[in-house]
């Protein structure tokens, strides 16, 4: 019985793990695929072109990323057209990891 409390604890923490994991995340790579974009922008390089740049936008779809207002616009300066849809004024500052399991 304790050692089944004890596993159940483990698996909750781990959870909550992922969970924290994947916010973090969602955070983070829109910060990236900026940081990335002037980058290129600044090597001069398209970043339409970068396939790496491709992946982090796709990534980005798929977590449903909510980017600020700021940060959407420069994306969008910077080339970048793959965004998720903006979050709508009652989820602003909460970043969607909605769709991971």
């Amino acid at each position: 019985e304790e050692l089944t409390r004890h596993v159940e604890q483990v698996a909750t923490l781990l959870r909550r793990f992922e969970e924290t994991a994947g916010r973090l995340l969602a955070f983070a790579l829109p910060f990236n695929l900026a940081l990335r974009a002037r980058a290129l922008r600044g090597s001069g390089t398209d970043p339409s072109s970068d396939p790496m740049l491709q992946n982090l936008q796709s990534e980005l779809l798929r977590l449903g990323c909510n980017i600020p207002p700021a940060l959407r616009e420069e994306l969008q300066h910077l080339g970048c057209r793959q965004l998720p849809p903006a979050a709508s004024p009652t989820r602003a500052g909460t970043a969607s990891t909605e769709g991971r399991g």
